[in-house]
């Protein structure tokens, strides 16, 4: 008989169970987070910190970052709409506090690189909303463009760092990674470079993602010491 894994709830969507991610990691091991399909929350134990930096970083960031849209929690006690940035809810004074999606208590905050984290001092993990993940992104993404704008790049390579940096979903390339930051930019690629450009910004999406999940185990390592 097949076991079935435990699908843990996500600690701000209500009623919503967190899905399984999986990647094969190093040394033949696996590594499987728990996301929201929701609200593109990620849940990190400690413990996978070192299988993250084993993964195909631009991979995994494909399959955890989904949403274009700014996600707004229910509130935990009286269901009105409130932002994940907000410490209480203006209707029902409900202080804002998730419970872990695995020992099911109250989870603990600390700030770490400019981010609110919720964290489980119990079990380890730790809590990255979407808007967290792609606030990264930008972080990472600027700094990229910044070292690569020393040197000279054709017309498409530039039109597809913009995109790069701009949004955090490119995560295709050619023209349709250039309509999706605008008609101007759609012009730039039907002249010529973008497929030119293609393996670059391939190579930057790999780059920035890796960086990424780095910044996360940082993080989580700074967290539990």
């Amino acid at each position: 008989m097949t076991r079935l894994e435990t699908r843990y709830p996500c600690p701000v969507c209500l009623a919503v169970k967190m899905e399984k991610v999986r990647m094969s990691a190093a040394r033949q091991q696996e590594l499987v987070l728990d996301h929201c399909p929701r609200c593109g929350g990620v849940w990190f134990d400690a413990g996978e910190v070192q299988l993250l930096r084993g993964v195909d970083a631009a991979v995994l960031w494909r399959q955890i970052v989904q949403r274009d849209v700014r996600h707004a929690m229910a509130c935990h006690s009286c269901r009105g709409l409130l932002q994940r940035t907000a410490t209480s809810c203006s209707a029902c004074g409900w202080r804002v506090e998730l419970d872990c999606p695995i020992c099911a208590e109250p989870m603990r905050t600390e700030e770490q690189s400019g981010m609110r984290l919720d964290y489980c001092p119990r079990d380890k993990g730790v809590w990255f909303d979407h808007d967290e993940l792609t606030g990264i992104w930008k972080l990472e993404a600027s700094e990229l463009v910044r070292r690569r704008s020393s040197r000279d790049l054709h017309v498409g390579e530039v039109v597809l760092m913009d995109a790069l940096l701009l949004d955090p979903f490119v995560m295709y390339y050619g023209i349709s990674a250039a309509a999706h930051v605008g008609g101007a930019a759609v012009e730039a690629v039907a002249s010529g470079g973008a497929l030119e450009g293609a393996g670059e910004v391939a190579g930057a999406v790999g780059e920035v993602a890796s960086s990424i999940f780095e910044t996360v185990a940082e993080i989580i390592g700074g967290i539990f010491g």
